[in-house]
């Protein structure tokens, strides 16, 4: 009799076992953890220079094309107002070319022959005096004397200088060129190089125009300031990054699947978002698949168990109010009824 009860209760046993798993946790969807984030754009500065201006601040929202920031341009302005002026002087050499010249015309030439040679004898004597100070302050900086942006400005200063002359030394030339061939009298060979001389300069002006609107640095896309990496009166290189901004109308769910279920997964597939907090479901499309498999990051684990493969996972969401950058939520590979 006992035997008999003895084997019922482990036939009872087997049978709530079975039952437990065959019914229970085995059959639960794997939860998995992921992280909702925005696409970033960056920002970037396409010269070099000191920040004037900075119009924007982080949390802020721009639309494509707005102004970030402003490098100075002065330098460059600098320049193409001599291009400018240069252009003039080839324009007017050529019509005199096509035209003939009469006494006037070679009297107004030597009248700029004479006051081009007084600004090269003060921009020599000008550019004498900033390569000294330059000098000096190269010295004092050895000595801790002054500060590095001081021998900047110098730096920048004779610099200036320096263009200045070389640009007053070619238009001296320039002008003696014109003049001797006006002097040798015209022809078609002269007006083509003359053409040609005119249409450099062009190419000049349009180059330097291009760098003076890439010292406004714009807003990549519509979207969020999400961090800016320098203040006004810092220097930036060509090519770094000024700020970083969330993409507007890009937020998707990042997450880790196990090897496991790497089989259950396609692409345009919807899942199951359940946020933290509050509870509420949501809908995501799976966009991207990795075909290669990863160790779990140290901040991504599974609800039940932290996996040893995993394969990244994207899925684009819909712009919604209560959705931001940052949110932790639950994902379930079964989309279900969303509510």
């Amino acid at each position: 009799m006992k035997k008999r009860i003895f084997i019922g209760m482990v036939v009872v046993i087997l049978g709530s076992v079975w039952f437990y798993t065959s019914t229970g946790e085995s059959d639960l969807e794997p939860i998995y953890t992921g992280f909702i984030e925005r696409n970033i754009t960056k920002a970037m500065s396409q010269t070099s220079g000191k920040i004037m201006e900075i119009e924007v601040k982080e949390g802020q929202t721009v639309a494509k094309g707005d102004l970030i920031a402003v490098v100075d341009d002065s330098e460059l302005v600098f320049q193409r107002d001599k291009i400018v002026s240069e252009i003039a002087m080839k324009q007017n050499k050529l019509d005199l070319l096509i035209e003939g010249a009469d006494a006037n015309e070679f009297e107004q030439l030597m009248i700029q022959q004479e006051s081009l040679k007084l600004k090269i004898g003060l921009a020599t004597d000008d550019l004498k005096i900033k390569q000294e100070a330059l000098e000096d302050a190269k010295k004092l900086l050895e000595n801790n004397a002054i500060s590095t942006d001081q021998v900047d400005q110098l730096n920048l200063s004779y610099q200036r200088a320096l263009t200045d002359l070389n640009i007053l030394k070619k238009e001296y030339e320039k002008v003696n060129l014109t003049y001797d061939d006006l002097l040798a009298g015209t022809n078609l060979h002269t007006i083509e190089i003359a053409k040609s001389d005119l249409k450099l300069s062009e190419i000049s002006l349009q180059s330097i125009e291009k760098k003076i609107e890439e010292t406004r640095i714009l807003a990549p896309s519509n979207g969020i300031v999400r961090h800016m990496y320098f203040n006004e009166n810092e220097i930036l290189s060509t090519g770094t990054v000024l700020a970083d901004l969330l993409e507007e109308d890009s937020l998707y769910v990042q997450f880790y699947v196990s090897e496991a279920d790497f089989s259950r997964i396609e692409l345009g597939e919807q899942i199951k978002l359940t946020l933290d907090g509050s509870g509420e479901t949501v809908g995501a499309q799976i966009t991207e698949i990795s075909n290669y498999a990863q160790f779990t990051p140290k901040n991504i684990s599974t609800k039940a168990d932290r996996q040893s493969l995993v394969f990244k996972v994207k899925a684009n969401l819909e712009e919604r109010a209560e959705l931001h950058s940052g949110m932790m939520v639950d994902v379930e590979l079964e989309a279900g009824v969303i509510e």
